[in-house]
């Protein structure tokens, strides 16, 4: 390994540490030279468990590795972080005083914490590609009011929400772009909530947990990642009204009383409107109606059944209008539970880095 030109090192390395750092850790202990070579890598695919120690060590390291005193910086590209369940929520998003995860060692460490995670997300935000914020580990909605982004991310393509209820809460508002409070920067720029948080956002997923009632909020979306052409939805049977406007169409009005009761129609609009979500072209809809049906003798609701009829027909009224929007219907998941379908996400997202991985080190190769 001695006699190897450094570079050769760095095309072995970039595929070793997609893995979600293990192994760029592991090479950083090695050796000088492999903690060198591996530098420039070592951060480029993360995988992080969001407990308050953890975070804390791994924000104070990044921000040293950060310093240009120690060359160029070390990019984050692809994040996968997991926040766990965050207990004693007491005021609103500008007293946030959650106890961190796992048994803070202070009270200090409570009141960090939200701090700690703007910090991070300040840091690597200029260069992420891929994140995907996951909110709870056995149940959704651990850390999904915890204000935590407080700038855009410019070059991010592909975002995924596991566990988040509702996104506008994940603003760290009144934080502007640049990190600086709203009494420092009023004069400057508007606030982030006015903001493009996502302007290259292609694919957004909204994963497993995603139940609440603004987690497809089109206005959000449409603001934030307004070049989103790809949108896949978990729970898309909760999500039926953002939706069917995402598509341009909208739900006819109910029938008249004394009328029979049979769901209401999805037409298209008549008002020549835009599309609430004008840049989207796929859409990928699932429903999780096994959910609720061991609740109804192993049938689901009548509520989730009128929910499927509406998706299966705005599938069908999206083909015949030919608006520019292709819309599949995915099967139920199998089980429906949060953590084992949180946990298929995370296997998918290494998949798919590391298939990159490897794509890129083969054009690389091609090239020379």
């Amino acid at each position: 390994m001695d006699t190897l030109p450094v570079e050769t090192l760095q095309h072995i390395f970039e595929i070793a540490c997609a893995d979600g750092g293990h192994t760029g850790c592991a090479l950083s202990r090695t050796c000088k030279a492999f903690r060198a070579a591996a530098r420039p890598l070592r951060f480029r695919m993360l995988s992080l468990t969001a407990n308050s120690r953890r975070l804390q060590s791994f924000v104070a390291l990044y921000e040293r590795e950060c310093d240009p005193a120690r060359g160029d910086k070390p990019r984050v590209r692809h994040l996968y972080i997991a926040f766990p369940r965050l207990e004693g929520l007491r005021g609103g998003r500008k007293t946030f005083t959650a106890a961190p995860p796992t048994n803070p060692r202070s009270d200090s460490d409570a009141e960090e914490y939200p701090d700690m995670v703007q910090r991070l997300f300040r840091l690597v935000a200029p260069d992420l590609v891929t994140l995907t914020i996951q909110c709870g580990f056995v149940t959704p909605g651990g850390a999904s009011c915890l204000p935590m982004l407080s700038r855009p991310f410019p070059q991010l393509r592909s975002l995924t929400l596991l566990g988040v209820h509702n996104p506008r809460a994940l603003l760290a508002s009144p934080i502007h772009s640049d990190g600086r409070s709203r009494g420092a920067a009023a004069h400057a720029e508007p606030s982030i909530e006015n903001l493009a948080l996502f302007p290259a956002l292609t694919h957004l997923r909204l994963g497993p947990g995603c139940t609440g009632r603004n987690s497809a909020d089109v206005d959000f979306w449409a603001t934030h990642a307004p070049r989103a052409t790809h949108l896949y939805a978990a729970h898309a049977d909760t999500h039926v009204t953002a939706l069917v406007r995402a598509a341009g169409m909208r739900l006819a009005d109910p029938d008249p009383a004394g009328a029979p009761v049979r769901p209401a129609r999805v037409v298209s609009s008549t008002s020549g409107a835009p599309r609430a979500l004008p840049s989207v072209r796929q859409m990928c809809l699932q429903p999780n109606a096994v959910q609720c049906a061991a609740w109804c003798g192993g049938c689901p609701s009548y509520a989730t059944h009128r929910a499927v009829l509406h998706l299966e027909d705005l599938v069908a009224k999206c083909r015949e209008a030919d608006g520019g929007v292709d819309v599949c219907l995915l099967d139920p998941p199998d089980n429906a539970s949060y953590c084992p379908r949180a946990k298929g996400v995370h296997r998918e997202w290494l998949e798919s880095i590391q298939d990159g991985s490897i794509e890129h080190l083969r054009h690389s190769l091609a090239g020379q």
